[in-house]
Order: C-alpha cells, then sequence, then structure tokens
C-alpha cells in the first residue's frame, strides 16, 4: 500500500503552477466605446462593455426594455385570431409572388409590369393578381400558379380581365394546370400552426428572392428602385383579390 500511494504521488499533476515561468510581452491594453455614452474607454474586463457604474444602469435598463418589448410581441402573437394571422399570410404571400415575377410581363395583357418604386403606391408598383379570386375560391389563397403579377390598371381597374387572364395562365402554366385550378372545389381549412408555417416560408423565400434581385441590380450598377418592373414590400401590401 505504501508503494503504491508513492507510485501515485510521484506521477501526480501539480495543482499550481510552477513560479519561475520565463518571462512573456505585456499584454496590450484593450479599449472599447461604451455602448451608452460611445465614450472610449480602457476595458478592465474582457467583456465590458460600459465605462461607468451610471452607463451601466443605464444600459441595463435598457435590456431590460428590450426583453419587455419581446414579451408583449409574443403575448400578442399568440392572442391573434385566424382572420387576422390569414390576413397577414396574404401581404407575405402576395409580396413574394411579386418578387417572383419581377421582369415579367403582366398575365392578361402581356404588358410590361409596372415602373417605379413600389413604396409610392400602395401594394408596389404592381399587384398580385389571383386568377380565381380568394372571394370565390379562398382555398386557392395561397396557390402559386393561381397568382401572378398583374398591373394595376388590369387587376383593379380592369375587374382582373378573367378572360385575358385565363389566356396568359394557359401559355405560362399549360392548359392542364389551369383547368386544374378551374376544377379545384376543395374546401380547405388552415389551422393557426399551419398559418403561421405558410408566413414564416414566404418570408423566407421573399428574402432569398430579394437578395437575388439586389444582386442583379448591383451587376447593372443600377439603384434597387430605379430597376425596371420593381416589386412591392411586405408592408403595405394592397393587392386586390
Amino acid at each position: 500500500m505504501i508503494k503504491k500511494s508513492a507510485a501515485l504521488k510521484a506521477t501526480e499533476v501539480p495543482k499550481k503552477a510552477p513560479r519561475n515561468l520565463p518571462l512573456k510581452a505585456v499584454a496590450k491594453i484593450k479599449t472599447g466605446s461604451c455602448v451608452v455614452c460611445k465614450a472610449p474607454f480602457t476595458k478592465e474586463r474582457p467583456l465590458q462593455r460600459v465605462c461607468s457604474w451610471f452607463c451601466a444602469k443605464a444600459w441595463a435598463r435598457v435590456k431590460s426594455e428590450k426583453l419587455e418589448k419581446q414579451r408583449i410581441k409574443l403575448a400578442k402573437e399568440r392572442l391573434k385570431t385566424k382572420a387576422q394571422l390569414l390576413k397577414e399570410a396574404q401581404k407575405v404571400f402576395n409580396a413574394y409572388i411579386r418578387m417572383r415575377d419581377v421582369g415579367k410581363q403582366c398575365i392578361c395583357c402581356n404588358e410590361p409590369l409596372a415602373l417605379g418604386d413600389p413604396r409610392l403606391s400602395t401594394g408596389g408598383s404592381y399587384d398580385c393578381g389571383h386568377y380565381r379570386s380568394i372571394g370565390s375560391a379562398p382555398h386557392l389563397r395561397f396557390d402559386e400558379r393561381n397568382a401572378h403579377g398583374q398591373r394595376k390598371q388590369c387587376n383593379r381597374w380592369g375587374a382582373g380581365r378573367a378572360v385575358d387572364y385565363r389566356v396568359g395562365l394557359i401559355a405560362r402554366i399549360g392548359i392542364d394546370a389551369v383547368e386544374d385550378l378551374e376544377g379545384n372545389h376543395l374546401a380547405k381549412k388552415w389551422t393557426l400552426g399551419e398559418i403561421r408555417e405558410l408566413i414564416a416560408m414566404y418570408k423566407a423565400m421573399y428574402k432569398a428572392k430579394q437578395k437575388t434581385y439586389l444582386k442583379v441590380a448591383a451587376a447593372h450598377g443600377t439603384e434597387a428602385s430605379q430597376m425596371p418592373n420593381q416589386p412591392g414590400v411586405m408592408a403595405g401590401d394592397g393587392d386586390g383579390a
């Protein structure tokens, strides 16, 4: 037993490092900018973000208010009704369709989709027009085959131009797909979870298309607002059915 314990002590790693370590270069003094007052200061700790106790209190208050806003936002999100969620999902879906159809012609009149900055008009510079309207076929409101970029003149003041829309739709997706849309009368009931999934999905798809669109604008050396057939933004969508 004595020999065994002696062997263990011989191989035991010392708890403290030896004192006679070689000298190293003095660590650089780290400075930073205070997140509250923006003044430069010398950091006493690696993760220090404020310069003084006063700014620390202010920063703590800012973080507390931010957390409270997040809590309220989540609470409001949980309290949204199905009608509110459907309206939000429709807004995001319509924005995605307009972004998808950048550079295309109007589905019913074959004219170039309107030029200009979408922020100057409600719903963007052109609409997301539905072949079968949301009112008559709510189950097709999120069917991408049923929705296409359409000039405001055609969608809002031309009563949708259903006959011309059908002609353009056949040319774009084929007669079989059009007849499938026309013969689809199956009712669809979305759950709250499904609607939230649609919102998240089309937001992500919108951002991906927008990223591609901005790359094209940069490649042409043009500001995004000056590119032709500028799509609308998600906020303030005013498309017709």
